[in-house]
């Protein structure tokens, strides 16, 4: 089973999904497909956005694809933290 990278992104904790280009995108039809073989590596890749806080918490999440339809077998959401400056 294929899988694909999601997070939240941490700027509005909206859900989002690595893609091929590594652009991080709001649908999961537009997300990069992955083998088992490949997984680990994309999501360390993933893993230094999260650093970098363009995104929150990445993980892998099969998906079940149907007739070019990609639906996710699992989602969780994790809100982000947003740091506010000191007055």
């Amino acid at each position: 089973m294929s899988q694909i990278v999601a997070a939240n992104r941490a700027l509005d904790g909206i859900r989002v999904f690595l893609a091929a280009n590594g652009q991080w995108m709001e649908t999961p039809g537009e997300a990069a497909l992955l083998a088992a073989d490949e997984a680990i590596g994309v999501l360390a890749r993933a893993r230094r956005d999260a650093e970098r806080l363009i995104v929150v918490e990445p993980y892998l999440t099969p998906v079940h694809v149907d007739g070019g339809r990609v639906s996710p077998a699992h989602l969780r959401h994790v809100a982000p933290v947003l740091a506010m400056a000191a007055e």
